[in-house]
């Protein structure tokens, strides 16, 4: 049924102020319910992951896909080589794909200084089944570590000092993939509203986590075993996906391996904002055709997200005031309650004054997003995918 027929609906039976504000008070229950469910399980999965293991004697090798990116790579390849780690058991795979700059030469300039960096170029086009794009690249990475850890990350991501010897310090005979927290730097706004809106996408999917219900990750500060890696096939054997980090994660938790997601500031990286709205509607074009996979996961996430739309359109067809702000009040108290948790974690707490304005974008956000899945074609890092 469409909005405009429920809110007509709920008109009819409703014949006094008191009874248009209940009927708004219980639309608003459900994205109190569901900010409930978020913020229980982020806390559930805070508590699990506050004890470390540094005795931990696994090996690492870090992944580093690299398209056309001679402007980042070199500042990524230099953060990982100051980071500090549990052992000497150290490799950084990078992976050269088809760049038509200078990031190959970059990266093989860098690997004569840096004897545990390994550079792979590939040549050939991987257009082809479940090994397009970023997967293909990730897949020959792997395949070409040595070590028991594969981190991935981006890039155009620098990670904090001990992201590694944090992040495997978390690791465990039942853990099977850690994802971590990536932070957006920038000075403009918009900038920081895609801060705002990284923050809350990881604070939900820790949450879904920690409830039992993967809903997310970012491959930018992801971290898998090399053996859970291969017992579910690589993206060989992983359906394409244009999210390919969300596609490896539910395959994962299919297996039944533990997942963690760490909100610890020493877990995180930092990667750089996309430039314009035209590139911004791009990149979520391609997560929510991509978030299809989640099933009706998904549709729940999204009922839930409308009835702070079905308050605030009932308002104004009520034209009650005292609704309308009555629901933007609950929309940005309650996204607060659940994100300031995260804010603090990350020192990013001065980033609370731009919170509303934020939230208020993404609430427009969610009625675009609609219209951008209507062409099933996706352009990223110059390459195009038919989903």
């Amino acid at each position: 049924f469409s909005i405009v027929h429920l809110i007509f609906l709920l008109r009819n039976y409703s014949n006094s102020k008191f009874s248009f504000m209940i009927i708004s008070i219980i639309l608003l229950s459900f994205y109190l319910f569901r900010t409930l469910i978020f913020k229980i399980g982020f806390e559930k999965q805070y508590l699990l992951n506050s004890a470390k293991n540094e005795n931990i004697s696994l090996s690492t090798s870090i992944l580093v896909p690299a398209r056309d990116e001679e402007a980042n790579v070199k500042t990524c390849i230099e953060s990982l080589n100051s980071c500090e780690y549990l052992n000497d058991k150290l490799e950084i795979v990078a992976i050269n794909d088809r760049s038509s700059d200078s990031t190959s030469d970059i990266l093989h300039s860098l690997a004569r200084n840096i004897d545990y960096l390994k550079v792979i170029d590939i040549e050939t086009d991987l257009q082809k089944g479940n090994l397009k794009g970023k997967a293909g690249a990730l897949q020959i990475g792997a395949s070409n570590a040595n070590n028991d850890i594969l981190m991935m990350t981006d890039a155009d991501c620098t990670v904090h000092s001990k992201w590694i010897k944090t992040i495997g310090s978390q690791f465990d005979k039942q853990t099977g993939l850690i994802a971590s927290f990536t932070l957006i730097k920038g000075d403009s706004i918009f900038d920081k509203i895609q801060a705002i809106e990284w923050l809350f996408l990881h604070t939900m999917a820790c949450g879904g986590v920690g409830m039992g219900l993967p809903m997310g990750c970012y491959g930018n500060n992801l971290s898998i075993k090399k053996e859970v890696f291969n017992a579910v096939g690589g993206y060989k054997n992983i359906k394409f996906s244009v999210t390919e980090d969300l596609a490896l994660l539910l395959s994962v938790d299919k297996l039944g391996y533990k997942i963690k997601y760490l909100c610890d500031f020493e877990s995180s990286v930092e990667t750089i904002p996309v430039q314009g709205m035209s590139e911004y509607l791009k990149q979520r074009k391609r997560w929510v055709l991509g978030g299809k996979a989640l099933g009706w996961k998904a549709i729940a996430f999204v009922i839930f997200s409308l009835t702070v739309w079905l308050s605030l359109v009932w308002g104004i067809y009520c034209k009650d005031l005292s609704i309308v702000l009555l629901t933007l009040f609950t929309k940005i108290f309650l996204d607060s309650v659940l994100i300031y948790k995260p804010l603090k974690e990350m020192n990013k707490l001065k980033l609370l004054p731009y919170l509303p304005f934020a939230i208020m974008f993404f609430m427009i956000m969610e009625l675009v997003a609609p219209f951008l899945i209507i062409n099933k074609k996706v352009v990223w890092k110059g390459q195009t995918f038919q989903t």
